[in-house]
């Protein structure tokens, strides 16, 4: 196991000195030896600490016993850190050989269904099966383990890397010493790599972590997923999969079918990200506000629109001299249909939600058309104006 002796160190420099600390010192400096903790298990090298550090030394600095070791990795565990060493990635890359060749008739094992989506347009999306043990080896996402293998394909652009390495490093020597040993070589070796995009509450897409850097053809499908969700145009490049887990973190079936818009989960999903946007807004800054995602509109071919928790609000231009006789509108449950003479000519087949038709109305104010709609279900964020 890699050595921990540097746990001591932390946690008696914490009781020496968190007492002479603002709050926020203490938060500091918690978060800098946490990092260099978890630097020092990953490279399982307890010499790999900042060698700048003249803090008080520990009796601890020997090397620990296995039964030290076992009891400072824990610690960092209940504590809520997650710290991967040399032998967890070894069990890692064990227990993926040994999935690779598993049978749905095989002893403790369980399947679960997700959906391919190509980024080639031409190639139909379809539904996979995956093989995984029922026991705890399968706890967890096994997505992220079993799709490896199929984004370890391609290669990474050096020019673009290392524009983004200069575009989102610290600008210190630490970091720039660090980003200096991510290569496109550094990358291939270490095979696939999976990431995640929340769609909704226990529903994901997995796509390749470095797609962008591989120049991967963007995935419109996935795309447009994600703007029902309410992401609007997100960059997504290269092959995807989406899957679903329960509260457990377990995979649960998803199915080709889930994806039509019509489906519950992805009317609840802007819901849901409004949600989740406005909580972590409070701990974080830039993005847009609560407010700004609740009053999202655009423009179209012809047309303009924007919203409110309870409205949906159309405008659409008019010729010169046009009068309110020379336009009709008609109003659906979902759907819209706005004929002007000498002038547009617009039919939404399928509003993005329901409207109360009884309580729609339309006006001309200078020159301009506008129809003004009630949200069936008011507060309803509506991503787009047609589904």
């Amino acid at each position: 196991m890699a050595s921990l002796s540097l746990s001591q160190e932390i946690l008696d420099r914490h009781f020496e000195n968190e007492s002479k600390l603002s709050p926020s010192e203490a938060a500091a400096l918690r978060a800098s030896d946490i990092e260099r903790l978890k630097a020092s298990i990953a490279e399982g090298d307890s010499n790999s600490a900042d060698p700048g550090y003249s803090g008080p030394k520990s009796s601890k600095d020997t090397p620990q016993t296995p039964e030290e070791q076992a009891e400072s990795l824990q610690w960092l565990r209940d504590h809520g850190i997650e710290v991967e060493t040399p032998e967890d990635r070894d069990k890692a890359r064990d227990l993926a050989n040994s999935m690779s060749t598993l049978s749905a008739s095989d002893p403790n094992t369980r399947t679960f269904t997700y959906v391919f989506i190509p980024s080639d347009v031409n190639v139909p999306m379809c539904e996979k099966t995956a093989v995984v043990y029922s026991d705890k080896r399968g706890k967890g996402d096994q997505l992220l383990m079993l799709l490896k293998p199929f984004f370890s394909n391609g290669t990474v652009d050096g020019d673009a890397l290392k524009r983004v390495a200069e575009s989102t490093h610290l600008g210190n020597e630490e970091s720039g010493n660090v980003l200096k040993k991510v290569t496109p070589a550094s990358i291939a070796s270490s095979g696939g790599s999976v990431e995640t995009f929340r769609l909704a509450d226990g529903i994901s897409l997995y796509l390749d972590a470095v797609g962008a850097l591989k120049s991967l053809p963007a995935n419109s499908r996935a795309v447009n997923l994600a703007k029902q969700c309410g992401y609007g145009d997100v960059p997504l490049f290269g092959d995807m999969y989406i899957g679903r887990k329960n509260n457990e973190q377990l995979n649960e079936d998803f199915h080709l079918k889930e994806t039509d818009p019509s489906n519950k989960w992805l009317k609840d999903a802007v819901q849901q990200n409004l949600e989740r946007q406005q909580v972590e807004s409070q701990f974080r800054g830039g993005g847009m506000t609560s407010e700004e995602l609740n009053n999202k509109g655009g423009e179209g071919d012809g047309y303009t629109w924007k919203q409110t928790p309870e409205d949906v609000e159309i405008s659409v231009p008019l010729p010169t001299g046009t009068r309110g006789k020379q336009c009709k509108v008609k109003f659906s449950t979902r759907a819209l249909k706005i004929d002007i003479v000498n002038g547009a000519s617009l039919k939404f087949e399928t509003l993005y939600g329901k409207i109360r038709v009884d309580d729609c109305v339309w006006t001309i104010e200078d020159g301009v058309l506008v129809c003004t709609m009630e949200k069936a279900k008011a507060k309803e964020v509506w991503p787009t104006f047609d589904a």
